[in-house]
């Protein structure tokens, strides 16, 4: 099994905003990271977290993704912005302390040249494993602009 580095050597967040915990497999054409949710997670309520929260949770995974893609090429992680969400859709209310999401995403579109600025596209999903098998609790699609 690879090993990848902190994620707070991958993007540009720190705690508390830094809502990752840990890449778990790195691709060509994207990436899964995984979020261990606890009683003290930012943003954690009386009633969990909003599963809106997880287009971030999907953003940063974006973001965990360009980090790695700038390492592996000798480079730093370049700045991005979340600038469009064309689709998310949850399938519950809230994310509950307790539970271990496993985010991946998936690029869509061309990256831009190493010194340009674009638009980026992705498609991701998140996962609450139940016993072992594949539990898709929210999709979405979002644009991030470098």
């Amino acid at each position: 099994m690879k090993t990848f580095p902190r994620v707070e050597e991958l993007v540009p967040h720190r705690p508390p905003m830094l809502l990752i915990d840990e890449v778990v497999e790195a691709l060509p054409e994207g990436i899964r990271t995984r979020v261990h949710l606890t009683p003290y997670s930012p943003f954690m309520t009386p009633s969990g977290i909003g599963s809106a929260m997880g287009l971030e949770y999907l953003a940063q995974s974006a973001a965990a993704w360009f980090g790695v893609l700038s390492r592996q090429s000798g480079g730093a992680p370049r700045a991005g912005m979340l600038v469009a969400c064309r689709s998310y859709e949850a399938t519950v209310a809230f994310f509950d302390a307790g539970q271990t999401l496993d985010v991946s995403v998936r690029c869509v579109s061309a990256l831009p040249d190493r010194d340009r600025q674009g638009l980026v596209k992705f498609r991701g999903a998140i996962e609450i494993p139940i016993e072992g098998a594949p539990n898709v609790v929210a999709e979405g699609e979002f644009s991030v602009y470098l």
